[in-house]
């Protein structure tokens, strides 16, 4: 399946104090004497992470100060809001509960700690995914992470038979009994993945409604975007296409449709990412990812000797010279990483 994107925090940069960070924090200005990574750099947040055994995040805290003695990860930090996470047999998360407030004792990481929303997973005897389940609100017992919470709404998932995800249904609609998970579940949004000959992602489609007929997988379902990925002759991925609309012809899958989000990649020997670049238009060859495409950001990766992710840069302007991947190309962000080998 798709992973999961994370919960970003930082503005400019962030600093980590190990390779499964304790804690992170966030910089969103240089300070008084304008240069960052200097002492008086402003923190805009942090988050502390506990990890169980097996090295997976069981609990992040939100920040927003090191409380009165001046210290992050001691008792007095002020916490802004947290999550708690739990994983199964297979490593695979089954349940993350937001919390946004400390409940009528005042004391963060009790009982009565208020609930905003949770979400639920369920996967099938191999550990592949079946039903990703959210929810927002406690159901008539008043009383959160009971059986009569409703959900908001849920995702079911189908794999092909080398197990890689081919459908996503979400059900955004519990029907007349108004119980997800029962048969009158109503299909909201499908999305469906093809892949090429040698099992590398080719296509992703999304479709947020039935067509006329009201029925689901056939030729007039609405689509609403679509994604294309192209690959190098070792199979790594080199550029990936968004399209959001069908262009002035009205007509998907012809040479007019909107791209919406474009990215090329360069890799290294290790097949690890060194730059993504994202491209505005294909320039006057209409072919995406030669040289006359126009540039609008790029971002670039350095990494350590057993692959652990380094540094990330972001690069929105090409400087005084006009020229892209050039020397004064101008930084926009850096994420720098101290992995503890």
């Amino acid at each position: 399946r798709s992973p999961r994107g994370s919960r970003g925090l930082g503005d400019v940069y962030k600093r980590q104090e190990e390779d499964r960070p304790t804690l992170v924090v966030s910089y969103g200005d240089s300070g008084a004497d304008g240069d960052w990574y200097t002492a008086d750099d402003l923190i805009s947040s942090a988050s502390s992470v506990a990890y169980d055994a097996d090295g997976n995040p069981i609990r992040a805290v939100i920040l927003s100060g090191p409380g009165s003695d001046g210290l992050w990860q001691t008792e007095d930090d002020a916490v802004t809001r947290y999550q708690r996470m739990t994983y199964n047999a297979f490593g695979a998360q089954t349940e993350e509960i937001d919390y946004n407030g400390a409940g009528s004792d005042g004391v963060w990481f009790s009982a009565d700690d208020e609930v905003y929303d949770y979400e639920r997973w369920q996967y099938d005897d191999q550990g592949r995914e079946l039903t990703h389940i959210e929810y927002d609100h406690a159901g008539p017992d008043g009383q959160w992470l009971t059986a009569d919470d409703p959900g908001r709404s849920y995702t079911a998932y189908a794999y092909n038979s080398k197990g890689y995800v081919t459908r996503f249904s979400t059900y955004g609609d519990a029907g007349g009994d108004a119980v997800f998970g029962t048969s009158d579940d109503v299909v909201t949004a499908l999305t469906l993945l093809t892949y090429t000959a040698g099992d590398l992602l080719e296509e992703i489609r999304h479709y947020s409604g039935a067509g006329t007929d009201g029925e689901w997988e056939t030729d007039d379902d609405v689509l609403s975007s679509y994604a294309s990925y192209s690959y190098d002759a070792d199979g790594n991925r080199a550029l990936t296409i968004d399209h959001d609309n069908p262009g002035a012809d009205g007509v998907w899958f012809t040479a007019d449709d909107d791209a919406d989000d474009v990215r090329s990649y360069l890799l290294d020997g290790n097949g690890q990412t060194t730059r993504r670049t994202t491209l505005g238009d294909p320039g006057p060859d209409l072919i995406w990812n030669t040289v006359d495409d126009s540039v609008e950001d790029y971002r670039t990766y350095t990494y350590a000797a057993d692959g652990g992710l380094l540094s990330e840069t972001r690069f929105d302007d090409a400087g005084a010279d006009l020229t892209w991947f050039t020397g004064d190309d101008q930084i926009d962000q850096r994420w720098e990483y101290s992995p503890d080998y």
